[in-house]
């Protein structure tokens, strides 16, 4: 019997399961961890920390120990304001359609020319 390609996903996923099950993180430690607005700032200057961190290794795209669950949401949101957050492709794909519609509209109510047979 042949392999599937499902049965090679399962496995594929299975083995990756495994290997992040054995990760460990320590405990962080930490008087005053940043917590959500450093996390969106952290975030946001994401592009220029990787930058940094390519030239110097003490610097670091992200902040350990942190608040865990609001600065991950933080730095989320800044990655995403910073990228762009898909918003840019969306509006283009809008604005296509939106040029389509227009085009038809313009074209469906047309006046036919005084020597046309139609």
């Amino acid at each position: 019997m042949k392999p599937t390609k499902q049965l090679y996903f399962a496995a594929l996923i299975a083995s990756m399961l495994l290997l992040a099950s054995c990760a460990h993180q320590p405990i962080p430690e930490a008087y005053d961890p940043p917590g959500f607005f450093m996390g969106v700032w952290n975030g946001f200057t994401i592009f220029f920390g990787l930058i940094g961190h390519l030239f110097d290794g003490s610097i670091r795209i992200y902040a350990f120990p942190n608040s865990v669950g609001w600065y991950d949401f933080g730095f989320f949101l800044g990655a995403c304001i910073s990228g762009g957050g898909g918003g840019s492709a969306a509006s283009r794909q809008v604005s296509s359609v939106a040029c389509r519609t227009a085009d038809t509209v313009r074209l469906r109510f047309t006046r036919p020319e005084v020597g046309s047979s139609s």
